[in-house]
């Protein structure tokens, strides 16, 4: 058993290992050689994540951001409100925003 930082929000395999985001310390950890290490800290609270192209893509639903996050450096971007769901559609990220009833397009 692992114990971290409370208020897991996400826990996702890239690059063959386990990461996973606390909402609690905006933090991004990795499991690695059977221990927790801290990855990343971030701006704002990570509420749901997937990898897309080799990064992996953070959604912010409490502060209406896209986190890219490609295990060195983030960028953020400003989305609708209440960021829930992202996937990629025609080389284009596409996120959905709950409360407004958007799906922003990013073309990176």
């Amino acid at each position: 058993m692992y114990k971290s930082e409370p208020y897991i929000s996400f826990a996702i395999i890239w690059n063959k290992k386990l990461y996973f985001g606390s909402m609690f310390s905006n933090t991004i950890y990795s499991i690695e050689s059977g221990k927790i290490e801290k990855v990343a800290k971030l701006n704002y609270q990570p509420t749901y994540a997937k990898v897309i192209k080799d990064k992996l893509y953070i959604l912010s639903a409490s502060s209406n951001k896209l986190i890219i996050f490609d295990n060195e450096t983030t960028q953020e971007f400003e989305t609708g409100d209440f960021p829930i769901e992202i996937f990629s559609h025609k080389g284009k990220i596409a996120v959905v925003c709950a409360e407004n009833g958007e799906i922003n397009i990013f073309e990176f």
